[in-house]
């Protein structure tokens, strides 16, 4: 029997996986983004287009034209990876002293 995890290295989804892992880290280092774990983040994108990928196969979007749900995936998506930004510090203001 081979070793599973020999199989899957010879996949190109983990090979995406991985490369796209590797470009998230190093805008994580530029501070372009926040991805603490960017091959849970890259595998994360790849399987939301994969899905949408067996959906067309499925036939299982119903006739609506799915070309612009790529583009909704990542930007769902997006927003767990864009980077923290602190909000402007308010002064409060004292009424009567």
């Amino acid at each position: 029997m081979a070793d599973v995890s020999t199989h899957f290295k010879a996949m190109p989804a983990l090979a995406f996986s991985e490369a796209l892992a590797k470009r998230l880290k190093l805008m994580a280092s530029r501070g372009e983004i926040r991805a603490p774990q960017p091959l849970a983040s890259a595998s994360l994108l790849v399987a939301a287009i994969h899905s949408l990928a067996v959906f067309e196969l499925m036939e299982g979007h119903r006739d609506e034209d799915m070309a612009h749900a790529v583009d909704l995936f990542v930007a769902a998506l997006w927003s767990g990876l864009s980077p923290v930004q602190t909000p402007p510090v308010r002064k409060e203001r004292r009424h009567g002293r």
